[in-house]
């Protein structure tokens, strides 16, 4: 398995190839998994292949998961809290998913920025949410 660092719209991901075939990957962000096939000159100012750099496992902190206080998670964004994927002392995983978020009819999974434990959840489904609500606090591990 490799793993890639990328950058879509400014946001740096870890993405991970778990299989290819062909020019067809199945590719892992965080806990999502994606299949995607990928074609050639789909650009007029592509005038070379695009060259890509394997580089070290590396887990970004996604845009989507803001602290302000150690182990503090918030809204990134206003929006209907769908699920709460977790429960109270609960243990985590860095990139786990904890809450998802609706903001402009899309899912918006907020996760764990570190290893921990669930302390509490300080929101429930269908609740709205404005930016930087508290949502849960977790205890780094």
């Amino acid at each position: 398995m490799s793993t890639f660092r990328i950058s879509v719209n400014g946001i740096e991901y870890a993405v991970q190839v778990s299989s290819q075939a062909g020019n067809s990957f199945r590719l892992q962000i965080g806990d999502q998994g994606y299949d995607v096939r990928v074609q050639r000159d789909v650009s007029p100012q592509l005038t070379s292949p695009l060259t890509v750099t394997p580089v070290a496992p590396v887990l970004p902190r996604p845009a989507s998961t803001p602290t302000t206080q150690p182990g503090e998670i918030v809204a990134p964004m206003p929006g209907i809290v769908v699920s709460v994927e977790v429960q109270p002392g609960q243990q985590v995983r860095l990139g786990q998913t904890l809450v998802i978020i609706e903001a402009m009819k899309m899912e918006n999974p907020i996760v764990a920025p570190s290893d921990g434990v669930v302390r509490e959840i300080l929101v429930t489904p269908k609740s709205e949410v404005p930016q930087g609500q508290r949502l849960l606090l977790l205890q780094p591990a």
